[in-house]
């Protein structure tokens, strides 16, 4: 373990945003290591936390502009004959390629999952302490108890959205 704590300070919002998704986005990972139904819900928490973080604001079209701000500024070392040329190309591709991705993707990120039942009532009872107990949410109760196999492979689904914005 590092004796190094390291706190980062972003100075815009848009920056923050990233790093709270780059934090959730790990979390999400760390419950899904485990497979009892805490670790599940806990999953499924961190999820609807990603939902909310993407909905305060344009998620997809901030990145956008942070990657064309990237691309612009990468672009301004193209005649460095100091700069590894190939290696900046390839950055500047992948995010060229980023951004056709980003459009591609239709409404905003995580979108799906407002439009999920099954989702939107876990969201509405995780407002209320202890809101998300077996006989308020019974069908949710009835999917923790599926195999974890099942669980993961869905959860990856519904936070796939999430995934292609981590890249």
């Amino acid at each position: 373990m590092s004796s190094h704590i390291l706190y980062e300070q972003p100075l815009n919002e848009r920056m923050r945003t990233f790093l709270r998704l780059e934090h959730l986005m790990q979390q999400l990972e760390q419950h899904l290591q485990g497979d009892t139904r805490l670790d599940t819900h806990g999953a499924i928490l961190t999820l609807i936390e990603l939902f909310s973080l993407s909905s305060r604001g344009d998620l997809k079209s901030e990145l956008m502009k942070e990657l064309e701000r990237q691309i612009a500024n990468l672009s301004q070392l193209e005649h460095d004959p100091e700069v590894d040329q190939l290696r900046l190309r390839t950055v500047i591709e992948q995010q060229r390629a980023m951004i056709t991705k980003l459009h591609g993707m239709s409404g905003q990120v995580g979108q799906e999952l407002k439009e999920n039942d099954f989702l939107t009532a876990i969201r509405q009872r995780t407002a209320v302490p202890g809101g998300t107990c077996d006989f308020d949410l019974p069908m949710y109760h009835f999917w923790l108890n599926r195999p974890v196999a099942e669980r993961h492979a869905q959860i990856r689904a519904w936070s796939q959205p999430f995934v292609q914005v981590e890249e």
